[in-house]
């Protein structure tokens, strides 16, 4: 969905935000987009890292994305309704980096981090099925992720 609401976003420090807009021609809320990886990592210099893998579908563009969104040095978090299967009703950014995710299905929360990468893993034509989705992650691990609708 083309996101009006977070019109901040070219104000934000976000590595990586201009391939993922040049990929779609703007920032998206993410709705719809399946939670395909979640990882917490704590690290000593760094502090506590989130990292998600979002597969988004754009209908109108007839496209399909593997998006990788980091965040660093995550404070303040409160995540809930983890579950087998989660999707985003929307995902926003405010002006201090306060990520938060609004759930359709499962999780849903927010944290505040001091930094943000994000990269598009993938980038398909949408067919409405099942198929191999090739990144470059995956191929560095010898992997195929299949992306089931």
């Amino acid at each position: 969905m083309k996101n009006n609401i977070m019109s901040n976003i070219d104000q934000l420090s976000i590595k990586g935000k201009d391939k993922l807009i040049s990929e779609l021609g703007y920032w998206p809320d993410f709705c719809d987009a399946k939670i395909f990886e979640l990882l917490f990592r704590r690290n000593a210099e760094i502090g506590l890292e989130l990292s998600m893998k979002l597969h988004y579908i754009d209908m109108e563009l007839n496209r399909e994305l593997l998006v990788k969104i980091v965040l660093h040095e995550v404070s303040n978090m409160r995540f809930d309704e983890l579950m087998i299967d989660n999707v985003i009703d929307k995902l926003s950014i405010s002006d201090s980096l306060v990520v938060e995710i609004e759930a359709a299905i499962g999780l849903f929360g927010h944290c505040k981090c001091k930094a943000i990468d994000v990269d598009v893993i993938a980038s398909n034509p949408f067919t409405g099925q099942g198929h191999k989705m090739e990144s470059k992650e995956s191929n560095q691990r010898g992997q195929t992720l299949i992306l089931l609708p």
